[in-house]
Parts: C-alpha cells; sequence; structure tokens
C-alpha cells in the first residue's frame, strides 16, 4: 500500500497480516412459526428475538420499530414503547448476546440517525402531543446517554400521523418524513385538519434549529434514505384506506424521489396522476407502486463488502402480508440521474420472505452493518395475541452464503495523524477477527500487534 504525507497529516496505512484463532459459522436458525426464505446467495438467523430480549417479551408495543449502526459498528434499536437498546453479538455467533439500555422515555422512535461526530437524533411522539426531534449524547462513554436535548418541537404529530425517519444528507441538514393529520384530507371530529408542515419532507439545520419544507403531498411518508453515490433522497409513501373496508379504492402505495419543491399529490392525487383530473396537475409521479395496503416502511441502499454486483441497489421493506406479495425485502435497480430522472427494475426473488405469522405484523425497518455489510432487518408486532406471551419481536441478520468465514476490517480511528505526532493508539473496527492480529505500518514496515478494545470486534495497537 503506498503511503501519502503532506506537510500536515501522514494516511495511517496499515495491512492485515495474520488472523489468529478459528472462526466459527453460526448456525442459521429461525423462529418455529416463521416460515422465511431467502434467495439463493443468501443466509439468515434470528440475530434478535423474544427469548433473547426482555423487553421484546413484554407487551405487543415494546418491539422494534427503528435502527441505526454507530461508527464502531454497534446496532441501535429503538423500541415502540421509548427505549434505546445496543444490541452486542460478543461472541460473534450472529446473535445479540449483550444488552445496553442507552436511553429511556423516549414515545415511539420511529427514526435514529447518527450524525459523523456521533450524535444521535430521534423522533419522538408524545401520545397526544407533537412531534419532537432529540439529540442524544454519551459524554462520558459509559454507553447511557447522559445529554438529552429536543431540537425542534411542536411538530404536528397528535393526530393520524406522526413525525417518522429522518436522515442527514451530504449538505449536513436533518431531513424528516412528518406524516399527515388526516386519513384522506378530511379531519376527523374532533381532529386537526392539514397545517403547514404536514404531509411533507422537512430539513432541518440541527446546529441552529430551523425548519423549511423541501416536498409536499407526501401523506405519510416513513421509509428514507440518500443515495450513496448521488446525493437524492427517496422516500416511501403509504397511502390511504385500511385493509378490509369496503368499497376499497385504496390507491397505490409508493416510492418517490424527492426534489426539492415538489408536490406529489395527497390529498386528492395519491399514485400515478391521472392526465384530465385537476386535483393531479403539477403532481410527480412515483417512481416504484406497489398494490394498495403492501405499507413500504424502510429504504436502504446496499452497500458494503458483500453487496458485491448488487451495489447501490435500493431495498425496501414491505410491511403488509397480502396473498402473494409483501412481507418482504424487495431489492431494485435504479437507474437514471437528477437531469433526466430515475427509473427502477424490480430484482427478484426478494432478498428475502417473511411468511405470514399473522396479517398485522411484519418487516418495518432495515439497517447495514457498517464493517461486514450484513443486512438487519427488524419485523414489529403491535398486535396483542390470544397468548399474551406471543410476541413477533424480531431482528433478522441477512448475509451473503459463506460470509461468516471471511474477516471484515473497517477503516483505521483516527484516520489521518499528523506529522510528527507519537504515542497514538488505534482502532479498528473488525468482525471474525481475534486479538493478536498483527497489522503492519506500511511506512516504517513496522509490525503492530493488537489487543481488544472496548468490545468483542474493536481492536486497537499502539502506532510508535
Amino acid at each position: 500500500m503506498p503511503k501519502s504525507r503532506s506537510a500536515g497529516t501522514a494516511s495511517v496505512a496499515l495491512v492485515l497480516l495474520l488472523i489468529l484463532g478459528s472462526i466459527t459459522s453460526p448456525p442459521r436458525t429461525r423462529a418455529q412459526t416463521d416460515p422465511v426464505t431467502v434467495a439463493p446467495g443468501f443466509e439468515f438467523n434470528l440475530f434478535a428475538d423474544p427469548t433473547r430480549v426482555p423487553d421484546f417479551a413484554a407487551s405487543a408495543f415494546t418491539g422494534p420499530v427503528s435502527m441505526a449502526f454507530d461508527s464502531r459498528g454497534r446496532l441501535f434499536v429503538g423500541t415502540y414503547s421509548g427505549k434505546i437498546l445496543i444490541m452486542l453479538d460478543a461472541d460473534g455467533d450472529g446473535r445479540v448476546d449483550q444488552i445496553k439500555t442507552f436511553a429511556t422515555g423516549l414515545v415511539q422512535p420511529l427514526g435514529l440517525e447518527f450524525r459523523a461526530n456521533g450524535d444521535l437524533y430521534l423522533t419522538s411522539n408524545p401520545l397526544g402531543g407533537a412531534g419532537r426531534i432529540i439529540r442524544l449524547r454519551d459524554t462520558n462513554g459509559d454507553d447511557v446517554a447522559d445529554e438529552s436535548t429536543i431540537i425542534i418541537d411542536g411538530l404536528p404529530s397528535e393526530a393520524d400521523h406522526q413525525t417518522n425517519r429522518l436522515k442527514f444528507g451530504p449538505d449536513g441538514l436533518l431531513y424528516v418524513g412528518q406524516g399527515s393529520s388526516t386519513e384522506a384530507g378530511t379531519p376527523d371530529p374532533g381532529h386537526p385538519g392539514e397545517r403547514l408542515y404536514n404531509a411533507t419532507i422537512l430539513r432541518i439545520d440541527v446546529d441552529n434549529p430551523s425548519i423549511s419544507v423541501v416536498a409536499t403531498g407526501l401523506r405519510n411518508p416513513f421509509g428514507m434514505a440518500f443515495h450513496p453515490e448521488n446525493g437524492q433522497l427517496f422516500t416511501t409513501d403509504i397511502g390511504s384506506g385500511e385493509l378490509g373496508e369496503l368499497p376499497d379504492n385504496a390507491p397505490f402505495e409508493e416510492i418517490n424521489w424527492i426534489v426539492s419543491g415538489g408536490h406529489y399529490g395527497f390529498p386528492g392525487c395519491e399514485g400515478p396522476p391521472v392526465a384530465g383530473d385537476p386535483a393531479c396537475a403539477g403532481v410527480r409521479g412515483p417512481i416504484v407502486t406497489f398494490a394498495p395496503h403492501l405499507t413500504p416502511t424502510s429504504i436502504a441502499f446496499y452497500t458494503g463488502p458483500q453487496a458485491g454486483d448488487s451495489t447501490n441497489q435500493m431495498l425496501v421493506t414491505l410491511f403488509k402480508h397480502i396473498p402473494g406479495q409483501g412481507g418482504d425485502l424487495q431489492r431494485f435497480i435504479l437507474t437514471g440521474d437528477a437531469a433526466t430522472g430515475f427509473q427502477t427494475t424490480k430484482v427478484l426473488p426478494s432478498i428475502i420472505e417473511f411468511g405470514l405469522i399473522d396479517p398485522n405484523d411484519g418487516p418495518i425497518d432495515t439497517a447495514i452493518d457498517p464493517i461486514s455489510g450484513d443486512i438487519y432487518v427488524a419485523r414489529f408486532d403491535p398486535v396483542t395475541h390470544r397468548d399474551l406471551f406471543e410476541h413477533h419481536h424480531f431482528i433478522y441478520r441477512i448475509h451473503r452464503a459463506g460470509s461468516d468465514s471471511l474477516p471484515f476490517i473497517g477503516a483505521p480511528r483516527p484516520s489521518a495523524i499528523k506529522a510528527g505526532s507519537s504515542g497514538v493508539t488505534i482502532s479498528l473496527v473488525t468482525r471474525h477477527v481475534k486479538p493478536g492480529a498483527v497489522v503492519f505500518d506500511v511506512s516504517d514496515n513496522v509490525p503492530l500487534p493488537t489487543r481488544q478494545g472496548s468490545s468483542n470486534f474493536e481492536l486497537v495497537a499502539d502506532l510508535p
């Protein structure tokens, strides 16, 4: 590896030399009642379920609704009951075996997002109240948030829909999906109608808290993600109408490419715009449609070392399972650009299909391990069953077949060191690499033995 130095900094150039210790492949496991199938070339295991996560066993309203990885490769999970849990796989068998409570006292944290500086941002929806954007910080490094700051309060989330996902954009600003106040444009008795920030994508400067409206006409923009290369924003939109209503006039569900100033139809023109319909004048149409009621809940772009020729495919979870459709993690090839527009091609089969346990639970969020590229999907069950101890709250880990025999090594931290520095400790976040592995500072050909860091998958080494 060539070295790169300047007057002010020196790149940390390291090469893994040796992996000590054997690597075991975790057995494939599944919930006995859960007929899960994966596409050829993929494997899965049950990372977390009520038997491993006490919170998941508590009730129908304690399951996972949001996930995010931090820069150290740790999975943070938001539960419907208002906790943020850190879930760790300390022994590397693909299943959670350590759980830490990072924060409590939140309400429906439907979105989690880390800023580059390590701050955790989330949405919170107090019952009967207004939506909030909250920043959490762990200032003393004990894995418990000891600083909580409300960045934005009073978002219109006390009616039919809430303050949903949030993502930092390439511009460093925070983008938030805000649901509508009404089912289809007409308020229920005693409920408010649509207001300024309802049914929108909002943009927030978190350093100087202020809100601007990016796009309008999105009834319930739940899932959202920025494309990792072109930086464009894509969101899901959940249409009006409930499964089983008669007559069923529900519109198609959508994925939209979000353009600043764009209007996407709600209320009055959900689904593809109809030519000649005055309500559809000036409405931007979706780039993907799904059958009514399928409820697209998350978008993620496939990145990391396992993506291969599927790099940057758009992954979408469909919460509901209608016979022959939904309840799966679908994938799409995205083509085009911001100048000409975007097109999608569906890839079959879906990466994973979760089958049907009951018609009211399904996959709700997706996160990709930044080190290994493993895909994690959370399944949420908001229904109380006859058996009060039956809860279908699961997190699945999906990976390429054979990948558990491979080591994965993240970028070293710090990534650059001031020239002339001495006594610097570097950190490597890894998967399937044992303490005692040796790295080389190739600029000086110096072997650096490693030791375990703050977790079983973090190695540290001292750079002379």
